[in-house]
């Protein structure tokens, strides 16, 4: 039996609920306001459909395909936002906040607003003992910016992540998707200018 607060569905089709008595689907994310000043409607391309259809077909449940096809929908929208994880959501029958849930768990995916390059510096405790805090400082006093912040030209945000999984080459920066290990301030000056041309 459904709770008093929530209405009946329209139509005999069943309906997921949300914390504020809507449809998950419609009410998962916030209110009106911060959904239409932030949230982009999104589809995909008949192309991309089927490669999601391709992706889902690997798997025993189709759930079980969220994480690569946030990945498509990062590759084909830029970042991940809130009309990219209500679409994944569709894709694999599961509740935008089951999307949200597990995409915010997630600190690889692109936000949005974050910059060209994003450059995620270990913070856990390998990384730290082997030098990460003065690599971040570095970085920090090089692009000048903090942790989660972009630089004015929107070329790089730096972030402070968890564990990156690579500790025994600590201390360790991803940059976009190529890691680079073992790094020392001055290593990352080459760093900047190799990789950023900063």
């Amino acid at each position: 039996m459904r709770p008093a607060w929530v209405e009946p569905a329209a139509s005999n089709q069943p309906q997921r609920y949300g914390p504020r008595g809507g449809t998950a689907h419609e009410d998962v994310f916030g209110t009106e306001r911060t959904r239409s000043a932030e949230e982009v409607p999104r589809r995909f391309s008949e192309a991309v459909r089927a490669e999601c259809e391709e992706i889902c077909g690997r798997y025993p449940q189709r759930r079980a395909a969220l994480l690569p096809l946030l990945r498509v929908a990062e590759r084909e929208f830029g970042c991940v936002d809130l009309g990219a994880m209500r679409l994944v959501a569709e894709v694999v029958d599961v509740s935008p906040a089951h999307v949200w849930g597990v995409f915010s768990f997630y600190t690889h995916y692109r936000r949005p607003g974050t910059g060209r390059h994003l450059v995620q510096v270990c913070r856990t405790l390998p990384c730290e003992l082997r030098g990460a805090r003065a690599v971040w400082e570095r970085l920090r006093s090089r692009l000048g910016v903090g942790d989660g912040e972009t630089t004015p030209d929107g070329r790089c945000t730096l972030k402070r992540v968890e564990c990156l999984g690579s500790c025994g080459t600590a201390p360790v920066v991803q940059v976009d998707d190529d890691y680079h290990e073992g790094l020392t301030p001055e290593a990352v000056d080459r760093l900047l200018a190799g990789v950023l041309g900063a």
